[in-house]
């Protein structure tokens, strides 16, 4: 998905991972309107950044 081509309000999403790239994309995607929900495999945000 283009970045312009991100509608206001445009609906609901899932992003998959909890990581860096998964939490930056919900976050841009809930600041235009969507409701988003994160799945991650673990019960706490970081993906590998968490492992430092």
């Amino acid at each position: 998905m283009k970045a312009d081509s991100i509608n206001e309000g445009a609906g609901r999403a899932v992003v998959i991972g909890a990581g860096l790239g998964g939490l930056a994309s919900a976050m841009r995607l809930g600041a235009k309107g969507w409701q988003v929900t994160v799945l991650d495999r673990l019960d706490r945000p970081g993906g590998r950044g968490s492992s430092l």
